[in-house]
């Protein structure tokens, strides 16, 4: 966006135009529709979803990384959903026991070298992998 601006600025120049451009409305329109639109943010909040207290702890704690240690860091994860999301993720799925299992076999894969065999996602370029 930067370069049309700087182009349509030196064109003006060289053409001898010494009036003020001004944007039109239909310009404005064309440059809100051409700008990626902002991503909400995913909302970590704690909430009960069972009777199992052990599952509920430890999706309690994940969330808690989350927003107090992980919100902190810059972005490391080489996979979309992250690794803590993909925990809570999968324990809520798939129960405590697998839950953690399926976690591990996640943060073993999560390092520089993972191969690129997974797909790409396409907003953030990180490789995807969803809870199955």
């Amino acid at each position: 966006m930067k370069k049309v601006i700087s182009l349509c600025f030196c064109l003006s120049l060289l053409m001898g135009l010494n009036t003020a451009w001004s944007q039109t409305a239909a310009d404005l329109a064309l440059a809100q529709s051409l700008a990626p639109q902002p991503q909400p943010k995913p909302n970590y909040a704690y909430r009960h979803g069972g009777a199992n207290e052990a599952k509920e702890l430890t999706a309690l704690l994940f969330t808690g990384y989350k927003f107090f240690i992980s919100s902190q860091d810059q972005r490391s994860c080489n996979f979309h959903p992250s690794c803590s999301v993909y925990a809570l993720q999968t324990i809520r799925k798939n129960g405590l026991t697998l839950g953690f299992l399926d976690t591990f076999d996640r943060l073993s894969r999560c390092h520089p070298f993972t191969p690129s065999k997974y797909p790409v996602h396409p907003q953030n370029g990180l490789a995807l992998d969803p809870v199955l």
